[in-house]
């Protein structure tokens, strides 16, 4: 990755010793996991952060070198996960399963890019990069479905990264579920983590989408997709019936309903937290 400044020509472990260095890539962690780089000012970093700006412009000479700094440092780290993925199945899904677990690289790959057209052009660079280095792994994976493009099974990967919750205090616990396999693999669906049935039943619901929890008192909405999903899992439907059901009724793909009914479970269990 260039670098814009001599700032940054500084070995980064020397930069990252820094208290108020670690305090200003936090923040930008925060930001990236709400989706609000593209727009972030330094004034909203600095007090985010808690590092003033005028301390901030003495660390680095500017705005566009604190971003390449997050960048790199946390490029570095994305880096080693991939390159030190042992070879094969299990290697690859162990190290997938590092990366869903980390909020922080999960919106490096995936948060809306900066406005800055350098910043914008490295990160991309840079996601490009990982991609090809998963799917090189993909593409000599053993077992592989046959008549599947790797390119198709890279992309369905990719996708479900992409769908792992980024927001602090998320519920990481389905990842560790839905990353136990890949995504083609036949028994991706045999246990899901699909939210407590007592929980799911006791909902109040109406029918455009409006939703009341009677023991948190919490409120609520969901689209149609997740009503309908809603009202079969109040059912108490396991996971294939609830997908059969909906394959059945609304003559849909089986594997995209596979995939939303994961994520709106993953969504479902924040709000009865």
């Amino acid at each position: 990755m260039n670098r814009s400044s001599s700032q940054l020509d500084q070995p980064l472990r020397e930069l990252l010793k820094d208290r108020r260095i670690k305090a200003l890539l936090t923040a930008l962690d925060r930001l990236a996991e709400a989706d609000q780089l593209a727009m972030v000012t330094t004034k909203v970093l600095a007090r985010l952060s808690r590092v003033s700006e005028g301390v901030m412009f003495r660390l680095l000479p500017n705005k566009q070198s604190v971003f390449l700094l997050w960048m790199e440092s946390r490029c570095k780290r994305l880096n080693l996960i991939v390159n030190g993925m042992p070879q094969g199945r299990q290697g690859l899904l162990n190290g997938l399963r590092n990366i869903a677990s980390d909020s922080a690289l999960l919106s490096l790959l995936f948060a809306p890019p900066m406005v800055d057209e350098t910043l914008r052009l490295h990160l991309l660079r840079f996601r490009d990069d990982i991609w090809a280095q998963l799917f090189a792994r993909i593409e000599i994976l053993p077992n592989r479905p046959l008549g599947i493009p790797s390119r198709v099974l890279m992309d369905s990967v990719w996708q479900n990264l992409a769908r792992m919750p980024r927001a602090i205090g998320s519920d990481y616990e389905s990842q560790e579920s839905e990353m136990s396999q890949l995504p083609w693999e036949e028994n991706a669906m045999e246990n899901p983590a699909l939210p407590n049935s007592e929980s799911v039943k006791r909902l109040a619901l109406n029918d455009n989408g409006f939703v009341f929890d009677p023991v948190s008192g919490h409120s609520f909405s969901v689209n149609d997709s997740g009503l309908i999903l809603l009202k079969l899992l109040q059912e108490g439907l396991n996971a294939k019936t609830l997908v059969q059901r909906v394959v059945d009724e609304y003559e849909a793909d089986a594997h995209e309903v596979e995939r939303d009914l994961m994520d709106f479970s993953r969504l479902l269990k924040g709000q009865l937290k």
